[in-house]
């Protein structure tokens, strides 16, 4: 992404030519022009720029981000035309809200009373714009600001990306309707744990009694833990049973680590197993736990059961408690 502040002394000059009414607050909003500016002509021409309050985060921190939106051609829009729509891409970890009443945010002023929030899909915030009667003014631009968390679930980079929506206000030129602004996650980031069940078999012969393995793997794919216990539970059935057996190395030949976890049966609706290894669950590794098991299935029954395996919420000093289950199901056949 190009630097933003080595072009601000082009920036100046393309204000110029925009007739911006610049302000203390416009350095931003220079840089944007030098970046992106466009010659005028008889049509709108929007885009956003992108701008992170915090570029490096350990664990969970607040991150607001600001977006500048410009208009390049100094054309006003059509209030009857196409709407102005902002997307926020939405990204694992990363929680952005938006308040209409925000005035100022990271040291600017930001015109959110000029957006609303219209939906939320599964991958985007989306954002139209409402102020002037609908009017964007020519040459004009303006921040919005949004309140942001990001919790790392891992090492690397987490993209902020604004874009805007094909055609917005009349637009022809989308070439500009996306920009990023990138925040890097340090080593010390959170734990995430995620089970994976892994079966020999899952379709049985009604009114049988069936041997079969079932394996879970615990992956951490964050950070080391933070030594609070780490707990697996499996949901019980009348259908499900097994011995445990701590000293098994190999299930089904795949490796299992059963002498790193114990086992108490004691609550009535969950098998449970805790973690017994070091202190520390390190970052991006697994352990795994490995049954010998037997599943009935009921006489005359076409019947399928869920077999279910949690990682208790927030296990080890997790946050991202969003990809703690994992489902096999277990079928009955005549």
């Amino acid at each position: 992404m190009m630097n933003k502040n080595l072009i601000h002394g082009i920036s100046i000059i393309f204000l110029a030519l925009l007739t911006f009414s610049c302000s203390s607050d416009d350095n931003m909003i220079s840089e944007n022009n030098s970046k992106k500016g466009k010659p005028n002509g008889t049509i709108p021409d929007y885009g956003p720029t992108v701008f992170v309050s915090n570029s490096t985060v350990i664990g969970s921190e607040v991150v607001d981000f600001n977006v500048l939106i410009a208009e390049y051609n100094n054309v006003n829009n059509d209030p009857n035309g196409q709407d102005i729509v902002l997307l926020i891409k939405k990204e694992p970890g990363l929680v952005v809200s938006f308040d209409q009443n925000l005035t100022s945010s990271n040291g600017q002023t930001v015109a959110n009373n000029n957006w609303n929030q219209i939906y939320e899909s599964s991958s985007y915030y989306y954002y139209s714009y409402v102020g002037n009667n609908g009017v964007f003014p020519a040459g004009s631009a303006h921040f919005i600001g949004f309140n942001a968390v990001l919790t790392c679930l891992g090492k690397g980079d987490t993209i902020v990306e604004a874009v805007l929506k094909s055609y917005s206000g009349g637009q022809i030129n989308t070439l500009n309707d996306s920009d990023i602004d990138i925040i890097t996650c340090n080593a010390a980031a959170l734990p995430d744990f995620t089970p994976e069940l892994i079966v020999s078999e899952n379709i049985f012969n009604s009114g049988n009694s069936s041997n079969f393995s079932v394996v879970t793997q615990i992956e951490n794919i964050g950070g080391d833990s933070n030594g609070t216990p780490i707990e697996l539970r499996i949901v019980k059935s009348s259908n499900f049973s097994f011995n445990y057996d701590n000293t098994l190395t190999i299930v089904d030949g795949v490796a299992v680590n059963n002498s790193n976890w114990s086992y108490d049966g004691s609550h009535p609706a969950l098998h449970k197993f805790v973690y017994l290894g070091s202190s520390v669950f390190n970052g991006i590794s697994q352990s795994s736990i490995g049954l010998n098991a037997t599943y009935n299935c009921p006489s005359n029954s076409n019947s399928v059961q869920p077999l279910k395996a949690t990682v208790k919420y927030n296990s080890g000093g997790e946050q991202n408690n969003q990809n703690n289950n994992d489902v096999e199901y277990l079928e009955c056949s005549l």
